[in-house]
């Protein structure tokens, strides 16, 4: 499961899941309609690429083809994971890999293998790219548990109003700590140590598009002593506290009304 640390570093970077599924979608169809011609014309594709047209290339070629074909359904099938898409990851190296090894036959084209290398790499860049935001944007849906509230005041304000210690909400009710404070960015903080639950929450704090409004967004991981940080656990008790006080945090810092469950200490 992703951190805090995942969630405060790399939760707001930029090339999400819909460019990477974009991206990945579009290769997958590419590899699919060269798979299909792989297996239909070998010999063609042999002395397009610039190898000796053979039984041998022929086999080999509509081997390939199974595997672009497969490769590029995988993708289609679960754009969401990046397991397909380093798939082709691997094909690429592995074409790049039999294309050296022909550019040393004694029967060779060098331009035609060269301009089929330069499509196999430029592939190959491509399938990395789409890979890594496939993996990037998996890793966020894995994160701590996630709420976010836009207020209509300044970030400053906000933040210095949820910094007093009477107005924080560490989402238990056992003694917190913090151990991370960057004025006006981020609070993080934790359950001190010998509690029988194990809180970790941290705070984003970001100008929101529209002037003098402030997105607030809050990750939690909760677990119990002795045991790693559950999401499903975080889902079922965390998630609802932390979503009602940022509402309960909106409504003092938009309208001014004093919640009685602040007489307590919390918002």
């Amino acid at each position: 499961m992703a951190s805090i640390e995942t969630f405060l570093h790399g939760e707001r970077r930029a090339g999400g899941a819909h460019d990477g599924e974009a991206l990945a979608r579009g290769l997958a169809w590419f590899g699919i309609g060269l798979g299909i011609t792989e297996l239909a014309f070998p010999r063609r594709v042999a002395r397009g690429i610039g190898v000796r047209s053979d039984r041998r290339a022929a086999r080999a070629l509509r081997a390939f083809g199974v595997r672009e074909v497969l490769a590029g359904l995988g993708i289609l099938l679960r754009p969401r994971r990046s397991g397909p898409a380093w798939a082709r990851v691997f094909g690429d190296v592995l074409d790049a890999g039999l294309l050296a090894i022909a550019a040393f036959t004694r029967r060779r084209s060098n331009p035609r293998l060269a301009t089929a290398a330069a499509l196999v790499a430029g592939a190959g860049v491509l399938d990395v790219i789409a890979s890594r935001r496939i993996g990037r944007a998996r890793q966020r849906e894995q994160s701590p548990v996630i709420a976010a509230v836009t207020i209509a005041r300044p970030r400053d304000e906000v933040y210095a109003y949820f910094r007093q210690f009477k107005h924080r909400f560490p989402v238990s009710n056992v003694p917190a700590e913090v151990i991370d404070d960057e004025p006006g960015e981020r609070i993080m903080w934790r359950t001190i140590d010998n509690q029988p639950v194990d809180v970790r929450s941290a705070v984003l704090f970001a100008d929101a598009p529209v002037p003098g409004h402030t997105e607030v967004r809050v990750a939690v991981e909760l677990g119990f002593d002795g045991m790693s940080p559950s999401r499903t656990l975080a889902k079922m008790f965390a998630q609802p506290k932390v979503r009602g006080d940022l509402r309960r945090l909106k409504q003092v810092l938009e309208a001014g009304e004093v919640l009685k469950a602040q007489a307590g200490g919390e918002l």
